[in-house]
């Protein structure tokens, strides 16, 4: 039971940046008439699998809720949050069509999301190691 809620929670994930990208995608970026831009519909789709392949990567980086039991598992999908931010930072600019500005802000909300649970899965180990200390 737990185990679909995790699937859940990570579909739901890619639904909120896949909806985030359709409101994207509706902004050409600079260009001399806007109106006349053609809706990216090609770029959309790649963006949605992009997404989907990312987030699915992290589901079986993490393996919800095994992580916990192998230390590897999270600093593993932090390193490759930082990775996926460092290229989404590096190849940001301004003036760009909405659609380009999504995997930075998908790799951002991750990379916050990993270090919060980061912070408290040390905190929780650390709270059960000084609780049981005699």
């Amino acid at each position: 039971m737990a185990l679909r809620r995790y699937k859940l929670a990570f579909a739901v994930y890619w639904l909120l940046f896949a909806i985030f990208a359709i409101f994207g995608a509706q902004s050409p970026g600079l260009v001399i008439q806007p109106e006349l831009a053609p809706y990216p519909w090609r770029g959309l789709l790649v963006m949605w699998i992009f997404l989907a392949l990312a987030v699915a990567l992290f589901y079986a980086i993490l393996l919800p809720p095994r992580f916990r039991d192998s230390y590897w598992r999270l600093p593993l999908a932090l390193v490759f949050g930082l990775a996926l931010f460092t290229g989404s930072v590096v190849t940001s600019a301004t003036d760009l069509p909405g659609l380009d500005y999504v995997p930075l802000w998908f790799s951002f909300v991750t990379m916050v999301m990993l270090l919060v649970v980061s912070a408290s899965t040390v905190v929780g180990a650390l709270w059960r190691k000084f609780k049981s200390a005699p």
